[in-house]
């Protein structure tokens, strides 16, 4: 190691950091020459306010089902195709668990989108499955849904939190259906 790379090498591991009490002191082992002092704010950079951090994401786009077609079987030798008319009209809103003492708006930054928002779901039409010979269909009608458990508080200038409360968040994304077949009938489709 050259003697420009040890001198600073050793200035480096001498640095001093005085604690904070508005200022603060660097100073190096090669003398008070060198000495110098900086002005920094009372506050470590965090702006102070609710936030919702998140601890896990216990569902992405899970599938909820509201409610299903009847169960129709397929009792002929072939696939058939078999066309289910339904009509589907369900409200859903988003759910937590706890108090929001800033509402939702802590919620929507961690998750990037308005998580708040209800889901109307309305259908009216003919679907067709092909179920296989043999065995029964029907369709699920749903929607998807996000869920996030995490921690809920205050957060101050110093990144210190209060308040803090750890909450289930749910939210309603889109309206879904699913075909299903099956070798058995469903207990409770």
């Amino acid at each position: 190691m050259g003697g420009a790379s040890r001198r600073l090498l050793l200035s480096l591991a001498a640095l001093a950091v005085l604690p904070l009490t508005g200022q603060t002191t660097f100073a190096a082992e090669f003398g008070k020459e060198n000495l110098q002092t900086a002005e920094l704010p009372n506050r470590v950079g965090a702006t102070p306010g609710w936030v919702f951090e998140i601890i896990t994401t216990e569902e992405h786009n899970a599938f909820i089902e509201q409610t299903h077609t009847p169960v129709i079987y397929n009792a002929t030798s072939t696939t058939s195709p078999y066309q289910f008319q339904q009509t589907v009209n369900f409200t859903v809103t988003a759910t937590h668990s706890g108090n929001l003492a800033a509402g939702w708006g802590p919620i929507n930054a961690a998750v990037g989108f308005d998580a708040s928002q209800s889901l109307t779901c309305e259908w009216s039409q003919a679907l067709t499955v092909n179920i296989p010979p043999h065995q029964y269909g029907w369709i699920d009608f749903g929607y998807a849904r996000d869920k996030w458990y995490g921690d809920y508080a205050y957060q101050d200038s110093y990144g210190n939190l209060s308040n803090d409360e750890y909450i289930t968040v749910t939210s309603p994304r889109y309206q879904m259906w699913v075909a299903r077949t099956a070798g058995t009938a469903p207990d409770n489709p």
